[in-house]
Formats: structure tokens, sequence, C-alpha cells
């Protein structure tokens, strides 16, 4: 079989040479067919019947698949260069050699399969190894049985090993080469649908480049919008597709929904299959087109033949999809852009009125009725959290109602976040939420949408309310109708709701900034009235009524503590909700038996009672049971506890961590005033007693007998005492008990 290959080693000169011939001219050859050519010539004899070199590469997912091959046969029977998967398997990275089909028994049956359409009777396939995998096949058969020797063997394995070198450098500069192209073929793209500002100039960009490129007859685009069923279809090459198709059981559907690219080498198979046969299109490449997280479509790539070429340029046609998607983001973005100049023009009217708005309530007004006329709501709601956006959120409440074309008087209704309709299931939300379809919308939770239902509420939106990080509450907008929000209704309203997001925000923040200049001014008028008068309940009312500047009550009021017992000093407001504040002022609270008094006692700080309906230790009475909630701060001097300070509101929910703050710099106020008046009470008991004693010693000074003495002091002492009866004993006492005498302590004061 093999030409002057002989075992005898007086041949072996005469063997290398043609094998070293062999060698060199496979090395420069250029094709499997030219490399064919130099076997034929220096090592294959007559008895070889054909000659097959396959060449092996790897597709854009990385599958094997035939790059090229070449078929010498002398009998011209016609088969490709391929070689079946199950054959492939059976040789690995060893030869395969079989001397003689005709005595096959138990064999491989692939293999005889393989070579009985070969018409052959003899076989031998060399894998050709090169850079750690299998680049090809070399094939040598004979139409007649042959023993293969060992040298035979050998001196083929190595004619294969240079076979694969070739091979794997030429499948490397072809990859390169493809490499290339592709790269060329993107960068044109790119290049031209910079300029693609509308579908025309988009597709004529597509047919140009791609077809030019590749031998493909259908190029189309299927845009699809979220939420519908069907889809435009924009064919720019080759016969054209319907306008509309359905999405459902289609090659669209399933590219869409994998979000990966479907190849199909037969549309024969695909659902839609006798669409694309009427297209004159064979196979197919759908690649879906998915941009920020939204589906726009797919771009549909065909040939009127099946050919592996759509396989191969796979990993190409994705990257121009990505292009495409660019595109069409561009286009809808030019395509808004006047429609956005009219918006903005609307925007920046309600803009400007807002900020001129002289109040909270004119800004609400104006963004709240804006928002109704873009969206056709029937009712729409604003919710601010509180007690402060930009530190902690611990509540919403409904500062404004829009209702019947305008704003409403409402009374507002503060709910904790985690009981907020609505807004507890999205807690501070910065995205739109649109819910057409309150009765199947399983994101809301069942009872909140039967008590939306029962308010004849068909379709709902909410709009956040925020400025950058901060998020100051949400609208709700409410529709009665039936009819549908849409995402440009949303982001109409977002626009709208960000403005009034500036605007109460800078509100909030001025309102703030007047709220602690009230407090710093109250806190200066307390502390100018201590300094002008020494009348504790004066000053304690003082401190009452600034307190009534800077944080809101309905009922206040101050309990001095003396000896375990509080008593009220001074109170303000009960009268207006119905108190008997003569009867209060003669009250008198244990604090070990009042829980809140006791909990200000132990703990230094502030108690806040939220909602006394359902605060276990409050004490229900006539006289407290119109309290919502309650405040009370303890009134301390360093260690010594001196009172309370105490305000109520009919408001549940009300008072917050910071009013709480607040009222206890007023109670150190406080506690300066009930210190400094006892400073007061304390320096003229003082002064009473030492006049009481020099006036006794002035007197005694002018009389000479003990009968005078005892008389003179006995009547200074009644006149200091007043009602009480003085009686004065004379008695002998030893000297140094005599130097002791003084004149008790607890005169002057009563006792």
């Amino acid at each position: 079989m093999l030409r002057r290959l002989t075992s005898g080693l007086e041949e072996v000169y005469s063997t290398a040479g043609p094998l070293f011939d062999a060698t060199r001219e496979i090395a420069v050859s250029t094709s499997p067919a030219a490399i064919i050519e130099v076997l034929r010539k220096h090592i294959l004899d007559e008895a070889i019947d054909r000659i097959t070199i396959t060449q092996i590469g790897f597709g854009s997912s990385g599958e094997a698949i035939t790059e090229a091959g070449a078929v010498f046969d002398k009998q011209n029977i016609a088969a490709k260069p391929d070689i079946p998967d199950a054959v492939r398997q059976r040789i690995g990275q060893k030869p395969l050699i079989l001397s003689n089909l005709a005595g096959k028994d138990g064999g491989p049956v692939e293999v005889y399969e393989y070579m009985a359409g070969l018409q052959v009777m003899s076989l031998a396939i060399f894998p050709l190894i090169g850079h750690d995998r299998t680049v090809g096949y070399l094939l040598l058969a004979s139409r007649a049985p042959y023993n293969f020797t060992e040298i035979e063997i050998a001196t083929l394995e190595i004619l294969a090993s240079q076979v694969a070198i070739v091979l794997s450098n030429r499948s490397l500069l072809n990859a390169i080469s493809r490499k290339t192209e592709s790269l060329n073929l993107v960068n044109d793209i790119s290049l031209g649908l910079a300029g693609a500002l509308d579908l025309e100039l988009l597709g004529d960009v597509l047919k140009e480049s791609l077809s030019k490129a590749h031998s493909i007859s259908h190029v189309s685009l299927t845009l699809y919008e979220a939420g519908h069923n069907r889809a435009k279809v924009h064919t720019f090459l080759g016969e054209t597709l319907p306008d509309d198709v359905t999405l459902a059981d289609s090659v669209f559907q399933q590219a869409l929904d994998s979000r990966q690219m479907v190849q199909s080498p037969d549309v024969s198979s695909l659902p839609d299959g006798r669409m694309w046969r009427a297209a004159k299109v064979s196979a197919l490449i759908v690649i879906p087109l998915v941009g920020h997280e939204r589906k726009l479509g797919t771009l549909n790539v065909g040939t009127q033949s099946a050919d592996t070429i759509l396989e191969e340029q796979g990993a190409v046609y994705e990257q121009v999809a990505s292009l495409v998607v660019t595109a069409l983001e561009n286009i809808r973005l030019f395509d808004r852009l006047q429609v956005s100049l009219d918006e903005t023009a609307a925007l920046y009217s309600t803009s400007l009125a807002m900020n001129a708005a002289q109040s909270l309530e004119e800004a609400y007004e104006t963004a709240l009725s804006e928002m109704a006329q873009l969206s056709g709501s029937d009712r729409i709601e604003l919710y601010l959290a509180g007690p402060d956006p930009r530190g902690s959120v611990e509540f919403v409440e409904t500062v404004a109602l829009w209702k019947a074309g305008a704003l409403q008087e409402h009374t507002r209704t503060r709910y904790p976040i985690a009981e907020a309709p609505v807004l507890s299931q999205f807690p501070q939300s910065r995205a739109n939420l649109i819910f057409n379809d309150l009765a199947g919308d399983r994101r809301l939770d069942e009872a909140l949408r039967n008590q939306l239902i029962d308010r004849r509420v068909t379709n709902l939106m909410m709009i956040p309310l925020s400025t950058g990080t901060t998020w100051l509450g949400a609208l709700l907008l409410e529709g009665y109708a039936g009819e549908i929000f849409t995402n440009d209704q949303a982001r109409l309203c977002r626009n709208i709701a960000d403005q009034a997001a500036l605007v109460v925000d800078s509100q909030l923040l001025l309102l703030r900034a007047q709220q602690a200049a009230e407090r710093e001014h109250a806190l200066r008028d307390i502390a100018a009235a201590l300094s002008s008068t020494l009348d504790s309940e004066s000053v304690l009312q003082i401190v009452l009524e600034n307190l009534d500047h800077v944080l809101l009550y309905d009922a206040a009021n101050i309990l001095v503590v003396e000896e375990g017992i509080a008593r009220p000093i001074v109170m303000r407001g009960y009268r207006e909700m119905g108190v008997d504040e003569d009867n209060l002022r003669k009250q008198f609270f244990q604090i070990g038996a009042a829980e809140n008094l006791r909990r200000m006692r132990d703990q230094k700080r502030p108690v806040i009672i939220s909602n006394t309906s359902t605060y276990p230790d409050w004490v229900h009475t006539p006289d407290t049971d119109w309290i919502g909630s309650y405040i009370g701060a303890p009134i301390y001097i360093e260690d010594q506890l001196l009172g309370f300070l105490s305000v109520d509101s009919r408001m549940r929910d009300f008072y917050t961590e910071e009013h709480a703050t607040l009222l206890q710099a007023f109670a150190d106020q406080a506690a300066v005033a009930i210190r400094n008046s006892q400073r007061f009470q304390e320096s003229r008991v003082r002064t009473q007693r030492e006049e009481l004693v020099g006036n006794i010693a002035a007197q005694l000074q002018r009389v000479s007998t003990v009968e005078d003495v005892l008389e003179t002091a006995a009547r200074t002492l009644q006149q200091a005492l007043g009602d009480y009866d003085v009686a004065l004993r004379l008695t002998v006492n030893p000297p140094e008990e005599s130097a002791r005498q003084s004149l008790p302590d607890s005169l002057g004061d009563g006792t």
C-alpha cells in the first residue's frame, strides 16, 4: 500500500528520502487537497482507492464543526469529508485500523456501516492531534482487503503528526481571519448605527453590512411592547414577513423568554415554520434584544438554504444585536425628545408655581391638581414621613387630600410606618408602582385589596416623594372609572412629585429653622424671666406659655415633688378640655404608685406614651379619657428630683422622640426656676432668723433685772411667732451647759 516503504535494513535510506520529501512539502501546503496530492505523490501507491482529510474547528459555542476537507476517490463516489460522530467516538486519539470488512465479527457496527457507505473493504483513520486537541482526521481506504504493517502504521502516524501541525496552524490562521472579519463587520455596523435615528436607516445599515459579509437572504426586527401579546415586524432584506405577529408559540417568544439566541438549521421544525418557509427562509437565527432589563424584541437573520455559516457566526450576530439594542434605545429617546420638550415646558410652569407658593398647602394644591389632570385620577392622598425624613422615619402622616377637583379639608391621620396603607408593603420604595388589576394583583395583601374595592377603587398608583437619598413620603392616586394608569402617566406624575419634593423639603427645612428660632427665643424668654423674678409659679407659668410656641399640646402641667409626693403647681389648657382645674390643683400623686412618674424618676429621661388607649398602665378617668398621647420629662438638679413637666394631646401617635428632647430642654429650665425659688425661700428664712435674734439681743441689753429679761424675751418671741403661746422658765445649769444655750433653729419658720 505504501510506496517504497519496507522493513528491511537495506532499504532504510531509500525509504527515508520520500518520507522527508513528503514531510517538507506537507509543511508548506495550504489546503487539505494539496496535502492529499503530496501523499499520493511521495507515499501512497495505487492500492489506495480513497483518501480523505477532514479539518475540525470549533463554533461560537465551542462545538466541533468541520472547517474544511478534501476527498480523493478513484471511482468518484460522492461522500462528504465529514466523519460521523459515532465513528469519531470510536477513534478517540488512536488510529482505527480495519483490514477486511468481509471478516467482521461483532465489531463496531457504526464503523462497518460507514465503510459500507464508502464502498471500501479496508480502512485506516488517523486522528490529527495538534495543540492538545483533535484538529482533523486522515482517512485511507481500499476497496480490497489489506493488512497494515507496523512500519506502515508508524510511518503514517509520522505523516499524520505533520498534517496535524499544518491543519492546526491553518485553523488558527482561519480563526484569526474570521475574528478580524467579525471585528470589522461589528465596527462597520457600529459606525453606521451611530447616525441611525429611525428604523429605516437602521435597517439599511443592517441589510448592507450583513449581506456583504455573509451569505444571508433575510434580515428583520421584531419589536415588542411590555404587556402585549403581539409584536410589530420590520423586514429589511428578503421576502416581507407579516407586519404584525402573535408572540404565543413562536420562535420570537422562545428567544425573549429564554433571553438566549435560538438557532434553527431547518425552520420546518419551528411552530411558526410555515411563515418562514413562505418568506423563503430555510435556516434561521433569532437573537433577543434586551436593554436595561427590558425586552425590546428580536433580530432575525436567515438563509435560503440550510447552511452552517449561521451557526459559525452566532457570536457575531449577538454582538450586532447588542449594537441594535443601543440604536433602538437611541431611536426611542429621539422619538420622545419632542414630547419631552413639551412636557418640560409644562413642568417648568408647574415648578414656578410651586416655588412661588407661600405655604405648604399652596404647594400641595398645585402639585396635586397637576397630577390629577395628567393621570385622570379621582382621588390623591399625600403622605409625609416623620418625625425627620433626613434622620429617622417612624411614621407617615396624611397631609393633603385631593378629591372632586379641589384640595379637601381633612383630619390628619398618622400611621406607624409598618401600618400605613399600601406604603407598609413597599417601605420607603423609590419606584413608581401601578396596580391596574386590584382584584388579582398579589403584590397587595388581600385585606387591603378588599378594602380598596369596597371603596370602588379600580386602579391604584403609588408615586414616591423623594430628593436624592431622602425619602419624604409618597402619593397614592386612585381611579374609580376602570381606566388604567400607564407608564407615561407614572413618569409625568413622578416628574411633578420630584419638583414637589424639592419644594416640600425646602419648606420643611425652613419650618424647622423657624421652629429652632422660636425654641431659642422661648428659652431666652424663660432665662429672662428667671433673672427678673423669684416667684416660682410665675416663672413656671412662663415656661408653659413659651412651650406652646414650639411644641403643640392641648394641656400641660408642672408637678413639684416634696417628700416623694408630686402636686400640681401650674397648669394650662385643662379647663378648655372640660377638666376642673381647681379640683386638679388639690390632687397629690405618690410617685411610686404612678407608673409614668416612677419611670421618669428612675430613668431620669422623658417618657412617651404614643397611644393611651393601648398603653396598659394608663389610668383612665373622666378627666383623662380625652388624652390621646402624652409626654413627660423629669425636672432634675443634679441627682435631686424637683418635679415633672408633662404635656397632653388629643391626637394619638402624635408625639415623637424629637418632641421628648425638646420637652426635656424646657424641663431643665423649669428646674432652674424651682431651684432659684427654693434658694430664695431658704435665704428669706435665714434673714428673718437673723433679724429676730438681733432684735431680742438689742432689747435685752436695755433691761437690768432677770424678770425684765424674761418678760422682754417672751414679748419679742410672741410678736415673731404670732399665734403661738410663749412661756419661759428659768433653770440653773452648769456653766458649760449655759454657754451652749442658743435659740432653736425652728424660730421664724412657723414651729
